[in-house]
């Protein structure tokens, strides 16, 4: 298992990596060019700072089904129209830019209004979050099928949306089943004892192409698909705690037992004040304060 620390979360679009991305979108029928990337930085357990990218994360949205009969054959109307309709609003009707990636038949509660029962959806995946908002105003004005269709989860940025799914959190570590590693950049290994056991380790671990470039200056850079993510076998039904406080806990828990606190009865000890050192007034606060004592003479006369 390989675990870092985040640290730093952003996402970028690059042409797919076979290895770790689709290159082909089975429900468009045609090839994917650029596919979104999320990259963090963070460190080991052993303090090695790492670029980790973050592939098979695709933003998306939900619109309600709106159609009893011919499902799937209006999820690829609605991915045209809403291709169509992007393209319009960039400029360019005449474009056949694809934008949608797929479309999924999921089922749930609405949010808004009071719901008995599940109602159908249709999960919208996209190659690119930037367009996010374009696509939900769209929506909501009635350009796409010359309907007004009320988007779902269109407000949750790209980021926040992959750190909820995969339950991740800032300052906490995102555990990974396998990566592969990116090969060094030309010029940088050094050549000290540390390094050379550094990269003898890295020699037994799986390196993507060559070709694969690096993009930053961190010791180690590796890839991973998502599906690789374990930190969402955590999550349980009954769950005691948010998880995202559950790590917090255990840092208290353990400073506390280091502390011999275990059978205190607060769940939270401020440490000790550190003894204070008094020095003497220097020239300028013996000035100053005979300065405040003038002033306060001056006014009670």
């Amino acid at each position: 298992m390989f675990s870092i620390t985040l640290v730093n979360i952003d996402s970028y679009q690059t042409s797919p990596v076979p290895e770790l991305d689709v290159t082909f979108s089975e429900f468009r029928g045609s090839e994917v060019k650029k596919v979104p990337i999320i990259r963090a930085f963070g460190s080991t357990a052993t303090g090695k700072k790492t670029c980790l990218h973050i592939h098979g994360v695709f933003p998306y949205m939900y619109v309600a089904c709106t159609v009893r009969e011919n499902t799937d054959s209006y999820a690829y109307q609605l991915a045209a129209a809403i291709d169509s309709a992007l393209n319009t609003s960039f400029g360019s009707a005449l474009s056949s830019s694809q934008h949608v990636y797929k479309i999924q038949r999921v089922s749930g509660i609405p949010f808004y209004g009071y719901h008995e029962k599940e109602h159908l959806f249709f999960k919208i995946y996209f190659y690119n979050p930037a367009i996010i908002k374009r696509t939900a105003d769209l929506l909501q004005n009635g350009a796409v099928l010359n309907q007004t269709l009320q988007p779902y989860e269109a407000h949750i940025p790209y980021i926040l949306q992959f750190m909820i799914d995969y339950n991740l959190y800032g300052m906490n570590l995102i555990n990974l089943n396998s990566v592969k590693y990116r090969h060094p950049l030309q010029g940088c290994a050094r050549e000290d004892s540390q390094s050379r056991s550094t990269m003898d380790l890295l020699d037994t671990q799986t390196y993507l192409p060559i070709s694969v470039t690096r993009q930053s200056m961190c010791e180690l850079e590796v890839d991973v698909h998502a599906s690789e993510i374990l930190n969402g076998q955590g999550v349980t039904k009954n769950m005691e705690l948010n998880p995202g406080l559950a790590a917090i806990w255990d840092e208290e828990k353990a400073r506390r037992a280091e502390a011999g606190l275990e059978d205190a009865k607060s769940q939270l000890l401020y440490p000790k004040t550190p003894s204070k050192i008094i020095l003497p007034p220097t020239s300028s606060d013996l000035f100053q304060e005979g300065q405040l004592l003038k002033r306060l003479n001056a006014i009670s006369q």
